[in-house]
């Protein structure tokens, strides 16, 4: 999938490197993390064959959590909720490099939208949740014509002024998939 946007957090993005000779993952984790600042750390590792497709080819889908102050989630107006957790068209207008506008619908790249009381199990470690921050789960398309971005569904549901404090994590990628169980 795509890189992460500048100013936004990833517990599970993926390192995709090529060796001229075989070494255990467990060995390339341990020398990638001595050089790698305070706070960045590979996490694991899988061999892959030769002829297996780029990983950034298999992710379609991110699972970002975003951090939410508890006095700005009352600004989320009822139509624009019913709108990203319904189906329903979602236009948006989207702006590209060259300052060219284009209207799209975000709704065919949106497959969760909900809020979470706790943590999952896989992110506990590494995020703090404030008692006066909400954890909203985003599940949302990384490639194509279905690509949307975490930002793009917080315009939507605070009528353009995102809060300068929502943090957006991105939690996970996965395969091409939809409606997958999110809570592990």
């Amino acid at each position: 999938g795509p890189p992460l946007r500048l100013g936004l957090g990833g517990l599970g993005e993926l390192l995709e490197v090529k060796l001229r000779q075989p070494m255990e993952p467990t060995e390339i984790a341990a020398a990638v993390n001595a050089s790698l600042p305070e706070g960045i750390r590979l996490r694991g590792g899988h061999a892959v064959g030769d002829q297996a497709p780029k990983l950034s080819k298999l992710a379609m889908f991110a699972d970002s959590l975003v951090l939410i102050p508890t006095e700005e989630v009352d600004r989320i107006e009822a139509d624009a909720w019913s709108a990203v957790t319904g189906g329903a068209e979602v236009l948006f207008e989207r702006t590209d490099k060259k300052g060219r506008t284009k209207t799209v619908d975000l709704s065919v790249g949106i497959d969760t939208v909900a809020w979470r009381t706790a943590l999952p199990s896989d992110s506990e470690e590494w995020i703090t949740v404030e008692p006066d921050e909400r954890i909203l789960e985003l599940r949302l398309a990384l490639q194509g014509p279905e690509m949307v971005r975490p930002e793009e569904v917080l315009s939507v549901l605070f009528g353009g002024r995102i809060p300068p404090q929502a943090q957006v994590i991105r939690r996970r990628l996965l395969p091409a998939m939809r409606s997958a169980s999110t809570s592990a």
